[in-house]
Formats: C-alpha cells, sequence, structure tokens
C-alpha cells in the first residue's frame, strides 16, 4: 500500500510538473489593497499569468476636477529576468468619474512566475483650466474652409446644411502641439447679426465629439458636428447671416505626472491551485 501511495504521489508531481510547464497553466496572484491618494483610486484585480502574458483588470477612479491620464505604454512590469510594458492605447478619465480596462503585457514566453512588480508609471493630471487658443469666428454663408488658432486646426469636414429652424457644421480638428488639447464643443455658440447668441444642440441622435472623450494628444484630430436650433419667429436661418462664436472650445494644458508607489505581486497558491 505504502509503494502504491508514493508511485500516486510521484505520479502526481510528474503531473504538476506538466501542469506548470504548460504555456496554458495559469499563476493567480494574492490581491492588493486599493492605491488611493487625493487625485485618484486604483483597484488591480483578477491578476494572472499563462506563459505568454499577464493580465488584470484595472478600475481607475478619478477624484479630481480635471482629467488624469494613464499612458499604458509607461506602466512597467519587472519580472525577474526583464522588464516589460504593455503596448495598448492612452486611457482618459474624466472629472470625478471611473473607467475600468484589461491591461495585458505579452512578447515572452516566461510569465509564468511566482511574484512579479508593477511600477505604476504613466499617470497624469491635465488642467480642465489650460491655456485658452482663441479660434476666429466662422462666418455663415460660409467665406472660408479652414481656420487656425494656435497648435489648432479646423476644416470644413462634409455638407454644411442651412435650413429654416436648424443650421448644421461638420468641421475636423487637428491638434499639432506638444502637450495635451481639450476640445470642449458645449462652448460653441451661434450668433446672429443682431447680436443673439444660441448655443449648440442636437438633431435626432445625440451630436458629441466623435469618440469617448474631449482629449486630443499631438497629431491627432476628431470630428465636431455643430448644430444649431433658432426659432422661425426670430429669424430664418436658411438666409440668415450668421456666425459660429468658438468660444473657450479650445484648451491646451500640460501632464502633470501623479506619483504612485510600485505594487508588489505574490503568488496566491490556493486559487492557482483551483483554477488549474
Amino acid at each position: 500500500m505504502k509503494k502504491l501511495f508514493l508511485t500516486f504521489s510521484i505520479a502526481l508531481s510528474a503531473l504538476t510538473l506538466s501542469a506548470q510547464k504548460s504555456p496554458g497553466y495559469e499563476i493567480y496572484y494574492k490581491t492588493v489593497k486599493t492605491v488611493s491618494t487625493d487625485d485618484i483610486n486604483i483597484e488591480i484585480i483578477g491578476n494572472h499569468c499563462q506563459a505568454e502574458f499577464c493580465r488584470f483588470k484595472i478600475k481607475i477612479t478619478n477624484n479630481t476636477k480635471d482629467y488624469v491620464i494613464l499612458k499604458t505604454e509607461e506602466l512597467k512590469f519587472v519580472l525577474e529576468h526583464g522588464t516589460y510594458n504593455p503596448s495598448a492605447k492612452n486611457i482618459v478619465i474624466d472629472p470625478y468619474k471611473s473607467v475600468n480596462k484589461t491591461i495585458s503585457v505579452s512578447g515572452d514566453n516566461r510569465f509564468q512566475v511566482d511574484s512579479y512588480t508593477l511600477n505604476l508609471n504613466g499617470f497624469y493630471k491635465v488642467s480642465v483650466n489650460g491655456t485658452l487658443a482663441k479660434m476666429e469666428s466662422f462666418k455663415l454663408p460660409a467665406q472660408k474652409n479652414e481656420l487656425e488658432a494656435g497648435n489648432f486646426k479646423c476644416k470644413i469636414n462634409g455638407q454644411i446644411i442651412k435650413e429654416t429652424k436648424v443650421t448644421e457644421v461638420p468641421f475636423i480638428c487637428s491638434y499639432s502641439g506638444n502637450d495635451v488639447a481639450i476640445i470642449d464643443q458645449s462652448q460653441l455658440v451661434i450668433k446672429l447679426e443682431t447680436g443673439q447668441e444660441y448655443a449648440t444642440t442636437s438633431r435626432g441622435p445625440k451630436i458629441q465629439l466623435a469618440g469617448n472623450d474631449n482629449i486630443l494628444f499631438p497629431g491627432e484630430d476628431k470630428k465636431i458636428k455643430a448644430v444649431f436650433k433658432v426659432p422661425a419667429k426670430i429669424t430664418d436661418m436658411q438666409f440668415a447671416n450668421m456666425e459660429i462664436d468658438w468660444k473657450n472650445t479650445f484648451t491646451e494644458s500640460k501632464l502633470v505626472p501623479i506619483a504612485l508607489p510600485a505594487q508588489n505581486f505574490e503568488i496566491d497558491p490556493g486559487m492557482t491551485e483551483g483554477k488549474n
């Protein structure tokens, strides 16, 4: 019986060792405490590694009135045999909002490690009160197709619609600076010859900037559809002389780094055994 038990133990150990060498074998790590600062909270959930990647879900909560940006490629996975960075898009967290994203790193086949360190580099604040770029008014009927102010350039990007009660002007705006641009389309107004102003609105489905936020990084562009409604008893927009006033639509802000402590991850033996 003892001989049989010993044989069984040896066989089980061999199977376990084989599983550990399998590319699909997953190492799970103990949950670390939420990282909390005045600016942000960071939760890391479900951290695990297979041979060819490490992956976890991250919840980032912005506690400020400004934007928070994670330049994902600056996160640093520090393993005993090397350092690795994810390859992913920047993450933008609006003021007082949270986002949930999956972070993954690859580029090797040796990620099945019992411990590693994550350096939380790449977190920045971007002030909503940046340097204003004052764009000249866009006159309607259109007298030019392009406008420029500082590091911002906008041009007509489709058909201009002028109807009795609705005017719609599609733009594409680009940013050529070295910092971060904020485009706040809600600032737009249409100004009549009488001096009356009407804010941008929507026509049918919600009109907004293309994408999920108002942030532009160097070299990027975004579409704006400026839609205005004025009651017919005020003016017939089809024939009226008007101009779009950009107000404080365009601002630039610096990236201000947020210092955060490195996170050390250790294997969770029970979860690792249970998941494999």
